[in-house]
């Protein structure tokens, strides 16, 4: 995982777009499919490679500001849907990382109708946002119940009606141009529409640093944890302990990135998880726990499915497993989860004892060494990497203490940039 290891970006991309959509059936595939429309558009307009992978990759992570799934359903609602904070929220999150940095002007504006845009049609950021703009407004207008060729005419009807205030006229004339042709509506529609992309898409197999692969694994870790104040610190604090825990286990280079890589990765499951189950203020019932044991599941075969991240997902899917098979959700037992594996485990149920929840406030560390001493001799957790948490309590709270306190800042301070417009 050091070096320049070869990750496959287009899949990676379409893992999270696929994954932000799977809060809802009403959401399914609108990122991808969106991004689809954007391309077709952006290739008739003439745009260059490098142009059209900033736009595509836009498009398909374009509600990324939208945190909450009960938000992104909403935002599936036009009349009744407020644009401003999450296209706010995305342009912010696009900037932290440098690879979609370029992209982060056409998250800003991609809901602004045309008539309140400053400047030339000819512009790149602001074409592209309304290229952005057109795509989403028809994906979101599609009948998911009804078929592609009995809503063509209806919906190239709609989309023209929009020319002047809300789309300019020759964003209108691309779209009309480019979706004339029944394939380019089948396409749309196609569930191997993923498939399609990845064949013959703008976004390539492509070498990544550690370094910009951390990078995006905290923009995640953002987006995961920082929808409520009891979550915004969970990873931080999964990968202090995490790094702590393989330090005093030996554990180095690959083995260790690939680590900590999973400690930001976790719990990316968790956005298909509802906040109204995340900040319960009581005991979830059977069917709320239920549906939060799909989270590990979605986490792995998210990650499994992009080439170069294999190991991370068993580490960050495996981190509700235990070493006797009875955890969930694959009951994968000791001959399965390796070192890597065994750290995580350790590590998040350590940050989940010690850090304030809904229903309770953190546990002193006392409590937090009976529970892990308990859990090693039920056959859950390593024992060896139990007891050297138990010995080294005190620096691995601190370590975690310090972590978690620089995110906290950052939260208190991305609640207030995003609103302000930054």
């Amino acid at each position: 995982m050091t070096g320049n290891p070869t990750v496959n970006w287009a899949k990676l991309v379409f893992a999270l777009s696929e994954t932000m959509d799977l809060a809802s059936p009403a959401l399914r595939q609108h990122q991808l499919r969106t991004a689809y429309v954007c391309w077709r558009m952006g290739q008739a307009a003439g745009l260059g490679p490098d142009r059209l992978r900033r736009l595509f990759t836009a498009a398909a992570l374009h509600d990324i500001g939208a945190l909450a799934p009960e938000e992104k359903i909403r935002l599936h609602e036009y009349e009744n849907a407020q644009y401003e904070s999450h296209c706010a929220w995305g342009e912010y999150l696009f900037n932290r990382v440098p690879r979609l940095a370029g992209a982060a002007p056409i998250i800003r504006h991609h809901h602004t109708p045309w008539g309140e845009l400053d400047g030339r049609i000819d512009s790149p950021d602001l074409l592209d946002a309304q290229i952005l703009h057109l795509a989403d407004r028809l994906e979101r207008c599609i009948r998911r119940g009804g078929f592609i060729l009995h809503q063509d005419e209806t919906l190239r009807r709609a989309m023209a009606g929009l020319a002047g205030s809300e789309i300019h006229p020759d964003v209108v004339h691309l779209f009309m141009e480019c979706s004339a042709q029944t394939g380019f509506w089948l396409d749309l529609a196609s569930p191997g529409l993923g498939a399609l992309m990845l064949r013959t898409g703008p976004l390539r197999v492509e070498p990544m640093a550690f370094e910009e692969l951390q990078g995006v694994s905290e923009l995640f870790s953002i987006i995961i944890d920082f929808r409520s104040g009891f979550t915004a610190t969970h990873c931080a604090g999964v990968i202090a302990c995490a790094r702590a825990i393989g330090a005093g286990a030996g554990l180095a280079g690959p083995e260790l990135d690939a680590l900590l890589l999973a400690a930001n990765l976790h719990d990316i499951g968790k956005l298909v998880i509802h906040n109204e189950i995340l900040e319960k203020g009581g005991a979830l019932t059977q069917a709320e726990k239920q549906i939060m044991k799909q989270h590990p599941y979605v986490t792995f075969h998210l990650l499994n499915q992009v080439e170069g991240l294999e190991q991370v997902a068993r580490i960050a899917g495996y981190h509700h497993e235990r070493l006797d098979g009875g955890g969930y959700p694959f009951g994968i037992g000791a001959a399965g989860l390796d070192l890597p594996c065994r750290i995580m485990a350790v590590a998040d149920i350590f940050t989940a004892l010690a850090e304030n929840r809904p229903y309770r406030s953190g546990l002193d560390r006392i409590e937090v060494g009976t529970i892990l001493q308990s859990c090693a001799d039920r056959g859950w957790l390593d024992p060896d990497l139990a007891g050297l948490v138990i010995r080294n309590m005190g620096d691995v709270a601190v370590a975690m203490a310090a972590s978690q306190e620089v995110w906290r800042e950052r939260y208190r301070q991305t609640w207030r940039e995003p609103a302000m417009g930054h």
